[in-house]
């Protein structure tokens, strides 16, 4: 759907999980931290801290469990 919209905007966006080779993960992660994505749908597997280059928002779908967990999770991103 993006392609359609405006594909210029697919190279900044990436996908992020467990199942991704320590190499592929970490080239994410500096993409993330230096600003050339916009923007990583991510499972929770992706725990970079709270101070990830120029990430001004973050977006947690689905509960955890309990409050803990969810701020747990928030602050690992």
């Amino acid at each position: 759907m993006l392609h359609a919209v405006d594909p210029a905007l697919l190279p900044s966006l990436a996908a992020y999980r467990a199942g991704y080779t320590v190499a592929e993960r970490r080239q994410i992660e500096g993409s993330l931290f230096d600003g050339r994505l916009r923007g990583v749908a991510a499972t929770n597997a992706l725990e970079l801290g709270i101070d990830v280059g120029r990430l001004d928002v973050t977006l947690h779908l689905g509960f955890p469990g309990t409050v803990a967990s969810l701020w747990q999770q928030a602050s690992q991103k």
